[in-house]
């Protein structure tokens, strides 16, 4: 490479914050701030037409340089808040899934077989053990 990648990196959020992004300052700000924006509007329930107002006052605008509403200013935030909530997903841990292999396993066991069971051959043991069943499902056959 000609530039160390510290260089290129420095260049490009450079590049970036000077309008080669296609997020608009405002959701750019609003993200870089999330967590104090967050506890802000947690105390209490922003008035969307007041903070788009003191938005505009410091000079935030559509990504076209037209004014701000505060509809947009509101879905905006949601959007960062979608975008923040990615962004830590992707930081925190991937969970291991648990295989069957490593699930407990509940050991039922074998019933022992009556009395009369005993000395059936397996045609025999089958049909009875399919008429237990139809019995206790409550078919008729």
């Amino acid at each position: 490479m000609a530039k160390d990648e510290t260089g290129i990196l420095t260049d490009l959020r450079s590049a970036l914050r000077g309008g080669a992004s296609t997020r608009s300052p405002l959701f750019q700000w609003m993200l870089r701030n999330h967590d104090r924006l967050a506890e802000t509007f947690e105390e209490s329930r922003p008035n969307w037409t007041r903070v788009t107002e003191l938005l505009v006052s410091k000079g935030f605008s559509t990504t076209d340089g037209k004014p701000l509403n505060p509809q947009s200013v509101r879905q905006m935030w949601w959007r960062v808040r979608q975008r923040h909530a990615a962004i830590q997903g992707e930081k925190r841990p991937r969970k291991t899934a648990i295989f069957e292999s490593d699930a407990p396993v509940k050991m039922i066991p074998a019933e022992e077989p009556a009395s009369g069971d005993v000395g059936l051959s397996p045609q025999e043991a089958l049909e009875r053990v399919k008429a237990e069943m139809r019995q206790r499902s409550g078919r008729k056959v």
